[in-house]
């Protein structure tokens, strides 16, 4: 079982998350600036953002490119991951439950 913080900025972006729980992956998702101090921060995930991070479909073989946000999640629930919630600023919790192939 894995977690990914999953938003789209010109195509889809993807970032496994650490975590045991979605309450964990979240917690993870918003550290992710790297011990930066609270307000210091320039966005949720911005670095993940400027390198067009895409750990979800380099696992699991998903070509999201082109894709909007609509059409990725249709490609992700193809694929048997399910959406968990929103959190942040434009992002989205999925999870997927097989192991990648």
């Amino acid at each position: 079982m894995a977690y990914y913080a999953v938003t789209n900025v010109n195509g889809p972006i993807s970032v496994r998350l650490e975590g045991d729980t979605p309450a964990e992956a979240i917690a993870y998702a918003e550290r992710a600036e790297y011990g930066r101090a609270p307000g210091e921060d320039d966005g949720l995930g911005r670095s993940w953002i400027d390198s067009a991070r895409t750990d979800l479909e380099d696992e699991f073989a998903v070509d999201g490119s082109g894709m909007n946000a609509a059409e990725f999640s249709r490609a992700l629930r193809g694929m048997g991951a399910r959406h968990v919630r929103a959190f942040g600023d434009g992002w989205d919790l999925w999870i997927v439950e097989q192991a990648a192939p």
